[in-house]
């Protein structure tokens, strides 16, 4: 089976997908932006009407400890073998 880029990367598994007990998925399509970046399209079918005490969850949070635009357009790593002052400026 083919992997979708954010696959590739280890930036993308089942458990970040939302969820919802009154939801059933009916597709999951990626669109790649970048290679580093890509959109997704989730397609749901409501099964019933939800339960006041339910709520959408994820098995995974991937954005706690770091939001996506960081993990994108940060990387201290290359920063710093460029010179970086760590204000975004390059000496």
């Amino acid at each position: 089976m083919l992997k979708s880029g954010a696959e590739k990367k280890g930036l993308y598994c089942e458990d970040v997908i939302p969820r919802h007990d009154a939801l059933e998925m009916l597709a999951n399509c990626e669109q790649s932006l970048t290679k580093k970046g890509s959109r997704r399209l989730l397609l749901y079918k409501k099964l019933r009407e939800p339960q006041n005490d339910e709520t959408a969850f994820v098995k995974f949070d991937c954005y706690e400890n770091q939001s996506y635009r960081d993990g994108i357009f940060k990387n201290p790593a290359k920063a710093n073998a460029r010179g970086s002052q760590g204000d975004g400026r390059i000496e």
